[in-house]
């Protein structure tokens, strides 16, 4: 392994042990950070989160032989968003698991447990709906660390015993998987994991691309063309970095306004502290809807001066024309 994936595995094993908190994204586990998430959530959840504090369960008045003590408190999502974001690999962009595993930005390769890697990557559970539900980190020896639930904890255990059905590389921990500057741009005839990925993406969306089947098809591109005519977006049918960044950012906004396999879900830009008053920080997916809003009102403007320099030239013949 390269001295990268050594430290993203030294990394995850240092924290097994750590707290299941749901909505955490990686803050040391303190009464005050689980009483702040507490108060995020339905009265379910925050009722676990605080029983399994022996101080705001009462048991004791301060941390002192916690076996969480000195460690940090995540979710699934949460523990390896903090992992990748720690290792300085990449900070992965999605506040739900689906999200995650659907933004093709985030990784560079992937497949099924049948064909595990022989390196670290990070994991996914797909449930017989083709929801992902669940996800954690292979330390490429056959084992997982995940957070795992309430009861366990952040975990080290055989991949075979965790239920995990996919895997994806992480942009940037890889050099020799990752692509050139057109990795991300598919058009007809394209096929793999990314047009599977969009056509899924787009079906969520209510765009027919038939088949999920991985092939960039007529149908797919039939189905690219209705959603960038509704985005404003150049009609040519290829997805490419403009259209993944709407996609993107329309499957966040659907998943930010539903809930997370039927549950409440904070969101990774929610208050830490309950004495925080600051503003909230503007989320990846705002920025990135700004950012194709800019880019569609660029090519409007350049739309629009080609056609003032259009009747200019129109005019120039009319008045030589009079003379």
């Amino acid at each position: 392994m390269s001295e990268a994936t050594d430290k993203l595995v030294a990394l995850a094993a240092s924290q097994v042990g750590g707290a299941y908190v749901f909505g955490a994204w990686g803050d040391l586990c303190t009464p005050a950070h689980r009483k702040a998430r507490a108060r995020l959530v339905s009265k379910a959840r925050a009722k676990t989160i605080c029983a399994d504090c022996p101080v705001l369960a009462g048991k004791q008045s301060t941390c002192a032989g916690c076996q969480h003590e000195g460690k940090i408190e995540a979710d699934c999502r949460g523990f390896t968003d903090w992992l990748l974001r720690t290792a300085g690999v990449i900070d992965l962009y999605g506040d739900t698991v689906p999200t995650q595993y659907n933004t093709v930005s985030n990784w560079s390769g992937g497949g099924t447990v049948d064909a595990l890697p022989d390196k670290p990557c990070i994991l996914f559970r797909r449930d017989a709906l083709g929801r992902y539900g669940h996800t954690g980190l292979y330390d490429g020896a056959g084992y997982a660390i995940h957070s795992g639930s309430p009861k366990v904890g952040i975990v080290r255990e055989p991949v075979s015993k965790t239920g995990f059905t996919h895997w994806k590389y992480p942009r940037g921990l890889y050099s020799d998987t990752g692509g050139g500057e057109d990795l991300n741009t598919i058009r007809k005839g394209s096929a793999g994991e990314d047009v599977t990925a969009l056509q899924t993406m787009l079906a969520r969306l209510g765009y027919d691309c038939g088949t999920v089947d991985g092939i960039f098809g007529v149908k797919t591109v039939a189905a690219v063309r209705a959603y960038q005519a509704k985005k404003g977006l150049m009609q040519d049918g290829v997805c490419g970095p403009l259209t993944w960044g709407a996609i993107t950012v329309d499957i966040a906004q659907m998943d930010a306004g539903g809930e997370q396999n039927g549950e409440d879900k904070p969101d990774k830009d929610a208050v830490q502290d309950a004495s925080a008053t600051e503003v909230a920080p503007v989320t990846r997916a705002e920025f990135d809807a700004l950012a194709v809003m800019v880019n569609t009102m660029r090519a409007e403007l350049d739309a629009l001066a080609v056609m003032v320099n259009t009747m200019r030239a129109e005019l120039d013949a009319l008045e030589g024309a009079a003379e």
